[in-house]
């Protein structure tokens, strides 16, 4: 009895883990779809993706740690900047600080602080 409990432990542990690697890649190639400026995102390699999502998950608990984004640019590209990571779902453009200008002529700054859960 033990031993069929623990191998079907481990096959839902299988068909967890191969869920969500379905669920990552999908996530990455619909991310993906939705971009419509490219030239700020690095191309991505679908093998190193599945490896890293084939990494076991530690079970401990992930500390809060912050995070600061900084867009420095035009106020075209940093809006629209600001637009895509919006369309991604990535952050609100109320999360955003305002618009600050630089000390170069037609540059602006603009920040975001996040808070993640790292393991």
């Amino acid at each position: 009895m033990v031993i069929l409990q623990a191998s079907t432990i481990q096959s839902s542990k299988s068909k967890l883990k191969r869920k969500l690697q379905s669920i990552v890649f999908e996530i990455v190639n619909q991310s993906f779809i939705k971009l419509k400026h490219r030239s700020f995102v690095p191309s991505y390699n679908k093998d190193a993706l599945l490896i890293a999502s084939s990494q076991p998950i530690p079970a401990s608990i992930p500390e809060p740690e912050t995070i600061k984004h900084t867009l420095i640019g035009s106020t075209k590209t940093v809006t629209g900047t600001i637009r895509v990571l919006h369309q991604l779902g990535y952050a609100n453009i109320n999360d955003w600080s305002p618009l600050v200008p630089t000390s170069n002529s037609g540059e602006v700054i603009s920040i975001l602080i996040r808070t993640i859960n790292v393991q």
